[in-house]
């Protein structure tokens, strides 16, 4: 009785084992496998523990589930693994005959099918089942060979011509069995003990490394399941109906409106945060897949749209979200780079260029003013104190441009001691503004102790109405010359030395 028991408890213990360790990846051959093992040991636990013919021919039948289904499911598994294509007709034709003999083995204790006659005996302080077979028995024996030795063939089969079939697999599939093969036949010959329950369990214990390699053959599995953990993937799933099939977690941190769906059911149209989502499935799909950015919380997400074929038929897809904040920052960061002047800060001349470009296709409004900057003296300051009084000073500069300017537009760096400025004011807010950038020029001149002078010119859009935006740049420009003229002439210095 003792042993009947431990053997069931292994078995559970080994079911319980291949559950957890094979997570989402269950083979539907091994799984059933394990559970009719597990069957089979309950019954000849149950045997252990009968004391009247009621209870011994019910825990008969359970022994017969798995004497008949047991060899029926290894058979399949050993076909399916070695990659060898059962037709339905003959899948067909095995379900119904193993379904037939197990038919009659129901039978027992109201038929003489498969049992003429059954009693239960005692002997040496144990009860047992005294029977005699009835014609459909024969059915029983022919059948498990057959199974058995077509078991053997296809593995045979495969270890001579499938060189992409594991042989070590193989080697574990035809070990289990032969074991149960082995015990059934040989095992009451050898004692008065059942052998099959332990069989079974070392059969459960070899196809559970076999199981544990299957999980490595499933290529394409492993590897789509690799890909999306190391990128950080989400996938939801849509019919062809755009009807929801499921999420995994990653997705729904992605987009939480996905977590308001119900598996089976259409995409609800009253609720705002989905109608991004009926757009993303509804965009046209040529080749390859459709992808969309979007931002939630401060955060960039892209999701790719890809075609999902199943044997069920196209027109299903698949929903992959991924977090690409860090390249959407990486690609504003090296953006903001190349419009930008590094010593000052400013904007620089390639971004004044795309400004004035997108300026010249419009009509300007009357508020607009062009300001053209030149700082006096950088050469003279440069070849007696040096470049980086130079810098120095150009940083002096935009500082105080920057202070005083920014609030009505950008200024940029457009050469090396040359500014420029778009701005949106009016006539007066650009006086108090100039008078702002004296003042800071100034202030910078007291404090440092050098001098920091600024020429500017500026023309308006309502001073200049019939120009355009390159004339009312040219027009800026040549004030902006004459003022420089007039503060070297009101210095007494060389412009050519300064």
């Amino acid at each position: 009785m003792t042993y009947y028991f431990v053997c069931f408890l292994l078995s559970s213990l080994v079911l319980i084992f291949y559950s957890i360790k094979q997570n989402s990846r269950y083979n539907v051959h091994l799984s059933t496998l394990f559970i009719f093992v597990l069957l089979a040991n309950f019954g000849y636990w149950q045997m252990s523990l009968a004391t009247t013919l009621p209870h011994a021919i019910l825990a008969n039948k359970i022994i017969y589930i798995g004497g008949c289904l047991i060899p029926l499911t290894l058979l399949l598994t050993i076909f399916s693994f070695c990659k060898i294509h059962l037709h339905k007709g003959v899948k067909l034709f095995l379900y119904l005959f193993t379904f037939f003999v197990l038919l009659c083995v129901f039978s027992i204790g109201h038929y003489d099918w498969y049992y003429k006659d059954v009693s239960l005996g005692f002997e040496n302080g144990v009860y047992f089942l005294v029977k005699e077979y009835g014609p459909m028995h024969a059915l029983y024996y022919p059948m498990i060979i057959c199974y058995a030795l077509f078991g053997v063939i296809a593995m045979v089969y495969t270890i001579i011509k499938r060189k992409s079939i594991s042989l070590n697999s193989v080697l574990l599939l035809l070990l289990a069995d032969m074991i149960t093969l082995a015990a059934f036949f040989f095992g009451r010959l050898i004692s008065n003990i059942e052998l099959m329950p332990a069989c079974y369990v070392l059969a459960q214990g070899l196809l559970l490394l076999f199981a544990n390699r299957l999980v490595l053959y499933d290529v394409d599995e492993i590897f789509v399941a690799s890909l999306l953990k190391r990128s950080g993937m989400g996938v939801a799933s849509f019919d062809r109906a755009n009807r929801f099939l499921g999420c995994d977690e990653v997705a729904c941190e992605c987009y939480p409106a996905l977590k308001s769906l119900c598996v089976d059911w259409a995409i609800p149209q009253n609720v705002p945060e989905l109608q991004q989502l009926r757009k993303w499935l509804s965009a046209p799909r040529g080749i390859g897949d459709t992808e969309f950015d979007y931002s939630r919380d401060g955060r960039f997400y892209r999701v790719s749209v890809q075609p999902m074929e199943t044997k069920w038929g196209k027109g299903s897809c698949h929903l992959l979200f991924s977090d690409c904040t860090e390249d959407k920052q990486r690609e504003q960061h090296l953006q903001q780079i190349a419009v930008t002047d590094q010593l000052t800060g400013l904007s620089n001349r390639r971004a004044y260029l795309d400004d004035i470009t997108a300026l010249y296709a419009e009509r300007l409004s009357e508020d607009i003013y062009v300001v053209a900057a030149d700082l006096n003296g950088l050469k003279r300051v440069n070849d007696s104190k040096g470049h980086a009084a130079g810098d120095r000073l150009i940083l002096a500069a935009a500082d105080c441009m920057r202070a005083s300017l920014c609030r009505y537009g950008k200024v940029y760096r457009t050469g090396g001691d040359e500014f420029a400025a778009i701005l949106h004011c009016d006539e007066t807010q650009l006086r108090q503004a100039l008078e702002v950038l004296q003042r800071s020029t100034e202030q910078w001149q007291e404090k440092t102790g050098e001098v920091l002078t600024i020429s500017v010119g500026a023309a308006a859009s309502a001073e200049f109405p019939e120009l355009d935006f390159h004339s009312l740049q040219k027009e800026a420009d040549k004030r902006m010359y004459a003022d420089k003229t007039a503060y070297y002439k009101r210095t007494g210095q060389d412009r050519r030395k300064g």
